[in-house]
């Protein structure tokens, strides 16, 4: 893990978060280094065997610390075009907002489960070779963040 330059935050709209309905998840990518850095602002969720993402996440079992998340969405996602990719300034930051639920899903018997997740910032993933020679390289891990999920 790469943790001098970008920090990847996530915020949840809501630390409750129940079954058969939506997850929303803010990912912000801060660029915590004293230089410009070249980035893939794109910023698409995806998973982490899965090709041309930039984001993907791991759900947790907040006691097990097993990954329980199970991917739900197959897709086929052009590569990252080079203009997808920017430069951000020292302190700059990019975010996106999606519905986690349409990516991963929990299978839990009903009640409320405490849980973890964490995000993954990756841009210099080998399958594509025409992205700028300067982007960040390694992979990005943000701290976890608790949650609840509920199924009655």
């Amino acid at each position: 893990m790469n943790a001098s330059t970008l920090t990847l935050k996530i915020h949840l709209q809501d630390s409750m978060v129940y079954f058969n309905k939506p997850f929303q998840v803010k990912v912000t990518l801060e660029n915590t280094s004293k230089d410009t850095l070249m980035v893939n602002k794109r910023l698409s969720v995806g998973y982490e065997n899965s090709i041309s993402r930039e984001l993907y996440f791991n759900i947790i079992d907040a006691n097990t610390k097993e990954v329980i998340g199970i991917p739900t969405e197959s897709y086929d996602r052009p590569p990252t075009y080079f203009n997808e990719y920017g430069v951000l300034k020292p302190k700059e930051s990019i975010s996106t907002t999606f519905d986690l639920s349409e990516w991963q899903e929990i299978h839990l018997p009903k009640g409320k489960h405490q849980l973890e997740i964490v995000a993954f910032y990756q841009a210099d993933e080998d399958y594509f070779d025409k992205r700028p020679e300067n982007v960040v390289q390694g992979l990005f891990q943000s701290e976890p963040v608790t949650f609840y999920w509920i199924q009655k």
